[in-house]
């Protein structure tokens, strides 16, 4: 039975490994771009390449039975370190960078969080059942203490973990319905113009998405809200980074979105809209009144049907 155990757990972690690795070198370019955008930013280069190496190397080593205790430990340490960058990334960050790619397409930095949480536990696991019983009182104990150690280590994951979880806004206050629009400014594309919250006008639904330029699943919205003009039309729609201003411009143009008078694209130099709201991923978007009154926040991408559906709700 162990040893079915440790077997499943070191496939899913070669899968896993490979997936993932394959991914960053398939599209290798946007994985160094989210890396610069990213507070290993310094070391984009050297990361771009490490990482998938060292995913293909321990599943290698993983599928070799010899090597695998060594394999299974660097896994272990690997997904630590990788925890421990989005509990960073979620916690003392000042900007949250997209969480696009791989497997874990889907999943914004939270629940990446608790899947790497879960896989390190998965790592512990196997490590404790590979591990061969010694008569030798000596390697017995370092074998519990190395043990125990892995063990703190992943309660501390999962102590930070609660604690990232639990992280409002600045002021401890979560956002909710009811709350009239937060102050802060965007630099629009013009480079020249600066549009101010409390400027914004009345009398239409207004969407306020936070996102990424080279967020896919928040190009995937303003893909949909350019080519369903008719019903997006209903709302008014602000998009709003902390992100690249070049980058953000690119896909202003690049998407013609000047052409969309509904749609509003600009760079929150200050980040007072992220300090407020304190995004856990993109697309992160808040669904307001024609009163300019907090109806609903959604923090992930949604479609335009749901957006629309919303708006027409009372807050």
């Amino acid at each position: 039975m162990k040893k079915w155990i440790i077997e499943i757990i070191c496939l899913l972690y070669i899968l896993l490994f490979m997936y993932a690795a394959l991914s960053k070198l398939i599209d290798y370019q946007k994985f160094t771009e989210q890396l610069q955008e990213s507070p290993l930013k310094r070391f984009a280069g050297i990361v771009a390449w490490i990482t998938p190496a060292t995913e293909i190397l321990l599943s290698i080593l993983l599928f070799i039975h010899r090597t695998r205790k060594a394999a299974l430990f660097g896994s272990f340490l690997l997904m630590m370190g990788f925890t421990v960058y989005i509990i960073y990334i979620l916690k003392y960050a000042s900007d949250i960078p997209c969480s696009c790619g791989g497997i874990l397409e889907n999943m914004n930095w939270t629940q990446h969080l608790i899947f790497n949480i879960a896989f390190t536990l998965l790592a512990l696991v196997a490590l404790i059942l590979h591990k061969k019983n010694s008569q030798r009182p000596l390697f017995y104990r370092a074998h519990k203490f190395l043990y125990g150690s892995m063990g703190t280590v992943i309660l501390i994951l999962i102590v930070g973990a609660i604690s990232v979880a639990s992280t409002g806004t600045v002021k401890g206050i979560p956002p909710k319905a009811g709350d009239p629009i937060p102050p802060f400014s965007l630099l629009l594309m013009d480079s020249a113009t600066t549009l101010y919250s409390q400027n914004i006008p009345t009398g239409t639904p207004i969407v306020l998405s936070y996102f990424q330029p080279d967020c896919s699943h928040c190009q995937a919205e303003l893909i949909e809200i350019t080519q369903k003009r008719d019903s997006a039309q209903q709302l008014r729609f602000y998009f709003i980074t902390s992100g690249s201003f070049s980058k953000t411009r690119f896909l202003y143009r690049t998407m013609q979105l000047q052409n969309f008078p509904y749609i509003t694209m600009g760079v929150d130099t200050a980040r007072s809209f992220f300090n407020h709201f304190r995004p856990k991923g993109t697309p992160y978007q808040q669904v307001y009144s024609a009163d300019k009154v907090l109806i609903s926040i959604i923090p992930n991408q949604s479609s335009l049907n749901t957006l629309v559906s919303l708006a027409k709700q009372t807050p």
